[in-house]
């Protein structure tokens, strides 16, 4: 699903959460159990007014959560806001440390060039977003760029969505192969379970990379 407010792949929710995430979390990272609370405090919060302004200024919901348990006003919902947590961990502790080492391989004349970039993409389709949602005519040209950011991001989408659906099954198959074996053969299938297991997987992985 699109939870995109613009029409490229850009989710301004997700960069700038991010960022108030680690301005918030950074003096309590020596505690690993407040940072996880204040992630999922911080995250319901945030999902919550962005929802609701978002539905207020542009009379449209961007998600809904009416379906899951313990939610508020369908925008947001207990469950998310423990994964969302999870997900503020994770960023905290693995995805930031590692984006400043690769960070570090680069030149601040490069550093410049790339967020110059980004930010330009980024606050054109802003404005063309908008400019569309307050239902502003616009050049053919205009329009079919803004079509094409949309099949763009729906491709990207795409994309990934089949290659994790293709791992789900490769696991699948593999794991299927491995309670085979051990119904066959007891003996020594501790052992072997995860040797068998990566074999299959690599060679469904190579069969489609074949392709």
């Amino acid at each position: 699903t699109n939870r995109g407010f613009l029409h490229g792949a850009v989710c301004p929710i997700y960069g700038v959460g991010a960022n108030i995430f680690l301005l918030i979390l950074t003096p309590f990272r020596k505690n690993i159990v407040i940072v996880y609370v204040i992630s999922v405090i911080t995250a319901t919060v945030l999902e919550f007014f962005a929802g609701l302004i978002l539905e207020k200024i542009f009379h449209q919901k961007w998600w809904d959560y009416t379906e899951d348990k313990y939610n508020i006003m369908g925008y947001v919902c207990l469950p998310f806001s423990l994964l969302w947590g999870l997900a503020c961990f994770s960023l905290m502790y693995i995805l930031h440390p590692i984006s400043k080492i690769l960070f570090g391989f680069l030149t601040y004349y490069q550093i410049r060039i790339i967020v110059t970039a980004l930010l330009s993409i980024f606050v054109i389709d802003g404005i063309l977003t908008l400019l569309k949602l307050m239902k502003v005519k616009l050049p053919k040209s205009l329009i079919k760029f803004t079509n094409y950011m949309t099949l763009v991001s729906d491709d990207i989408g795409e994309f990934i969505f089949d290659r994790v659906m293709f791992f789900i099954k490769v696991r699948e198959y593999a794991l299927k192969e491995v309670t085979e074996v051990g119904k066959s053969s007891k003996k020594g299938i501790v052992r072997t379970k995860n040797k068998i297991m990566d074999m299959r997987m690599f060679r469904l992985l190579k069969r489609r990379l074949s392709k």
